[in-house]
């Protein structure tokens, strides 16, 4: 998955980015345990998957914050 800036993340509705976190976040999950069992495939991706993580959680926070 192509990372995303900040423009297009805002641009997304809320739903979009929770589901879109939820993938980020089940991918994430899915090469810490391939690395755990020996498969060192795509170590590299993981510090692009927790970039778009925060950059996600960041807009989610704002909106919240907007609201309050």
């Amino acid at each position: 998955m192509k990372p995303l800036g900040m423009e297009e993340i805002r641009a997304f509705a809320t739903e979009d980015l929770v589901a879109r976190l939820r993938l980020l976040k089940k991918e994430l999950f899915e090469i810490r345990m391939n690395l755990a069992v020996g498969q060192n495939s795509r170590v590299a991706d993981i510090k692009a998957i927790k970039k778009g993580i925060a950059r996600i959680m960041t807009v989610l926070n704002q909106r919240r914050n907007e609201n309050v």
